[in-house]
């Protein structure tokens, strides 16, 4: 009498995949492998991806000095003046990512990271354009336009 077992009962995927890969040894013994490469690669990309980056002032330079965040996604400070910000980049899970941002000039604006804190600071250095680049886990995901303005006349 031929019963079928309980493991044929309780995983038929796992039955199929060893199916198909007794068959594939059959014909080629690197075939053996291809199923398991294959689910391999199809799952290593999965999880939440980038979603979207925050910028936000915590602090401004004092006056007469300058310094906003205006959408989207452009930054205007005064030459000489220091702003400190948040930027915070997130997944599609709403989930914040680890967020490094690097100024494309470092001789018209800069950013510094805040030791101990996920704030920035902002240093506008010579009038001119510029723009900051996001990387998020070490992925470039988005940049922003940075614009140092002449500081105002006393």
């Amino acid at each position: 009498m031929n019963r079928p077992t309980q493991t044929r009962r309780l995983l038929p995927p796992f039955n199929a995949l060893c199916n198909i890969m007794k068959q594939a040894t059959r014909m080629q013994p690197f075939a053996a492998i291809a199923p398991l490469l294959a689910c391999a690669m199809a799952t290593s990309g999965c999880g939440p991806w980038y979603d979207d980056t925050d910028v936000s002032l915590v602090r401004r330079p004092p006056a007469p000095l300058t310094a906003s965040v205006d959408a989207p996604k452009s930054i205007q400070i005064s030459a000489g003046a220091v702003a400190t910000a948040t930027i915070r980049s997130r997944n599609t899970k709403g989930q914040p990512m680890r967020t490094r941002v690097e100024s494309r000039d470092r001789d018209i604006a800069d950013v510094i990271g805040i030791a101990q804190s996920d704030a920035v600071a902002i240093v506008g250095k010579r009038v001119g354009n510029t723009s900051f680049d996001v990387y998020a886990d070490d992925d470039r995901v988005d940049a922003f336009a940075v614009f140092v303005l002449e500081p105002p006349k006393p």
